[in-house]
């Protein structure tokens, strides 16, 4: 599973950077707070997860099993929040299944790439260590 986390690092970063410009001069133009999440099942499409996100936000397809959510507006606990309760919906819908997930706020980094960088981290730090069906956020890891 990881092996194809690597093969799509590119892809990640280069989809995920596009997608955020927009977000990205806001928050460094008028400090409007943004989040993203990732995550990816191995075996299954997560693109129906499009219609439970709000209208300012903006879900990316990396691939139907690798997707990202920009969400607009929110801190690191609005991020969370949110994050855990999109990860409750994917337990209800796909109980025996697993997905990886992780977090980033962009008040936490200093620019978009580092963002990106710690979003990609967080997300195979959770797979190598088999942390299915929780969100990962930095404050989970040593330090």
């Amino acid at each position: 599973m990881k092996n194809i986390l690597v093969e799509l690092r590119e892809d990640i970063r280069k989809t995920i950077m596009n997608e955020i410009t927009d977000y990205d001069y806001r928050y460094r133009r008028y400090n409007i707070n943004y989040s993203v999440l990732i995550g990816f099942a191995e075996e299954l499409d997560l693109t129906s997860f499009e219609s439970y996100i709000r209208k300012s936000d903006r879900f990316i397809v990396i691939k139907p099993n690798l997707c990202a959510i920009v969400l607009d507006c929110t801190d690191e606990k609005g991020g969370i929040k949110a994050g855990n309760n999109l990860l409750t919906r994917f337990q209800n819908l796909f109980f025996s299944k697993k997905l990886f997930a992780s977090v980033v706020t962009a008040s936490a980094h200093k620019d978009a790439i580092h963002l990106v960088n710690e979003l990609y981290h967080l997300l195979s730090f959770g797979i190598t260590h088999n942390m299915d069906n929780i969100l990962i956020d930095s404050s989970q890891l040593f330090k």
